[in-house]
């Protein structure tokens, strides 16, 4: 039996694409990330919430906005 993950939510994503300087991502990638969550939670025993949702936020094509230049 998988271990159960902890639940996200719309506000948990844009949180980390804030604060990880991505783009806001649309309703159709928001929906990507809820739907894997869970996968790549189980796929990644040993990782924690936020670098499960940066991977979904670049599996999904949420662009990351440079600084500076």
């Amino acid at each position: 039996m998988a271990n159960k993950t902890t639940e996200i939510t719309e506000e948990d994503i844009l949180k980390v694409a804030t604060d990880l300087n991505y783009e806001t991502p649309s309703k159709e990638q928001i929906d990507y990330i809820l739907e894997n969550y869970e996968t790549k939670a189980d796929d990644d025993p040993t990782g924690f919430v936020g670098a499960w949702i940066e991977q979904l936020l670049d599996e999904a094509e949420v662009k990351q906005i440079k600084k500076g230049k």
